[in-house]
């Protein structure tokens, strides 16, 4: 810390004395922090005034410094927990004061953790998807005192990855969800994967788009790259669609990509069981970037279903691996993915489960023999709720005359159990 005497610039006014003096207290431990010999130097610039003077200059160091260097720690962060770590430069015998809350919380009101003695943390008990902020203070030994208060130090609680039930329709709406519930494999350990991309306006509505995407920085980059979704919980014999919506983009060179849809055991590239459920190829541009005549990225991208019925039940991942080679590769991405689960036929005719399309009054009807239906839950192709209803008797008719015409899988609930079913709407 350096202290400062210094002179005011003479004034030429009549009768007024022609100096004045004050002090001046100047914060450099920034600048000093990493330098073994430092020095102060004071520089003046006149501009034909009086002058300029300096005096009674002292540099001191703070008795007790500020903790530094947060990092997250071994525990890292979860939904509900956070495990921070920092640098004392103070040495042995320092503890700390800690406060916290949500993100802008003002000192003072948050939670608050006295003489805490360990240089890590962990915040407990939070709450999922949410940005906190702490502050924190050195107490130090041998009558040094309390360092400043530092803070705010943000951070974001994960993603809760079980809130992705059945059926689920990723279309990237949360950056946090990305991050804390997909997990990544760079299988040739280059410098390109699979990364979150929000920054490009590609339908031309004036809101950016969510996408993930690859995205080389140069043009013909061999892609092995894996993302793999939150794990599943299979039941055998159910089946399982899986609809993804992708599209090339021609940004260093011509795009020509190709893909595999894998279900597996674990979300690695190294997993026990792979699957192949579908292989893609050929993907070149369609549409026009901003275009807003219908023409854009989004809407003319491809779109692809298949299906898997698992032999017993248990987890499963399913995996999107580009795998495009250097030749064909630029940018490839994928703007959304769906999954639905039909339980088998079994579970359903023990129920004497039956339903049929009226065309003529445009209803789909529905019908149990034992059990009450409890529930119905109507997806467009692209995996978009577009009618959910509770119900509760044997007999159902539900009226699906708002829908525009096209093809729908309606997901029916019988006292815990499912079956999804398509009808087309004419």
């Amino acid at each position: 810390m350096v202290r400062v005497g210094y002179k005011l610039p003479f004034i030429l006014e009549p009768i007024k004395n022609d100096s004045s003096f004050g002090l001046e207290t100047i914060d450099v431990t920034a600048e000093v922090a990493a330098a073994t010999n430092a020095q102060v130097r004071f520089r003046w610039v006149g501009d034909f005034s009086w002058g300029w003077a300096v005096d009674n200059v002292v540099v001191t160091a703070p008795s007790c410094l500020n903790p530094s260097d947060f990092v997250l720690g071994t525990g890292g962060i979860t939904a509900t927990s956070a495990e921070i770590e920092w640098t004392d430069p103070n040495g042995a015998g320092t503890v700390f004061d800690i406060e916290f809350g949500l993100d802008g919380f003002t000192p003072g009101s948050g939670t608050v953790i006295n003489d805490w003695a360990s240089t890590s943390y962990n915040f407990m008990g939070l709450t999922p998807d949410t940005a906190y902020d702490f502050y924190i203070t050195a107490n130090c030994t041998g009558g040094n005192g309390d360092s400043e208060l530092v803070g705010p130090i943000s951070f974001l609680t994960a993603f809760e990855c079980s809130n992705y039930g059945l059926p689920f329709n990723e279309d990237w709406a949360s950056e946090n969800a990305f991050n804390s519930c997909y997990t990544l494999d760079n299988a040739n350990m280059d410098t390109l994967s699979w990364t979150f991309n929000s920054f490009n306006d590609f339908d031309g509505d004036g809101t950016n788009d969510n996408v993930i995407n690859i995205f080389p920085q140069a043009a013909n980059v061999a892609k092995d790259d894996w993302i793999f979704t939150p794990v599943i919980s299979g039941v055998a014999n159910a089946v399982y669609m899986i609809t993804v919506r992708y599209n090339g983009v021609d940004i260093n060179a011509t795009a020509n990509e190709s893909f595999e849809l894998v279900i597996t055991d674990s979300p690695s590239s190294m997993a026990t069981m792979q699957t192949v459920i579908g292989s893609y190829s050929g993907i070149t541009q369609q549409g026009v970037f901003g275009d807003m005549t219908g023409n854009d990225f989004l809407t003319q991208a491809y779109t692809s279903s298949e299906t898997y019925t698992p032999t017993s039940s248990g987890d499963f991942y399913i995996g999107i691996h580009a795998n495009t080679t250097a030749a064909n590769s630029d940018v490839f991405l994928v703007s959304s993915i769906a999954v639905s689960e039909t339980l088998s036929d079994n579970e359903f005719e023990r129920n004497a489960f039956s339903h049929y399309y009226d065309e003529n009054s445009q209803t789909l009807n529905l019908e149990s023999s034992n059990l009450p239906l409890t529930g119905i839950e109507i997806f467009s192709t692209l995996g978009q709720s577009v009618v959910s209803r509770s119900l509760s008797k044997k007999s159902e008719t539900i009226n699906v005359s708002d829908l525009s015409p096209g093809v729908y899988l309606a997901k029916v609930e019988i006292d815990g159990n499912s079956k999804t079913l398509k009808f087309i709407r004419k």
